[in-house]
C-alpha cells in the first residue's frame, strides 16, 4: 500500500499489509483509509503516517471494496 501527495507525487508512505490486495481501498472522511487482502484482512490505517489503527480477521478473501456507513 502507497500514499503519495497529489500535488508533487513525493511518497509519503508506504506499508505492506502482508497479502495481494484486489480491491480499491476506502478512504474516510475521519482520514482512515479502510483496506482489505486476499487474506481475508480489513485493516484501518491511518491516512497521515500509515500506522496500522485495527486489524480484523474475516477468515476468507476479499474481492470486493470495502463501504463505510457514516451514520
Amino acid at each position: 500500500m502507497y500514499c503519495f501527495n497529489k500535488m508533487t507525487g513525493e511518497l509519503i508512505w508506504n506499508k505492506s499489509i502482508g497479502f495481494k490486495i484486489d480491491a480499491s481501498p476506502l478512504v474516510s472522511k475521519e482520514g482512515k483509509v479502510l483496506v482489505v487482502n486476499m487474506r481475508g484482512d480489513i485493516v484501518v490505517l491511518d491516512i497521515e503516517t500509515g500506522q496500522t489503527e485495527h486489524q480484523f480477521e474475516l477468515g476468507s478473501p476479499v474481492f470486493s471494496n470495502p463501504a463505510v456507513n457514516s451514520n
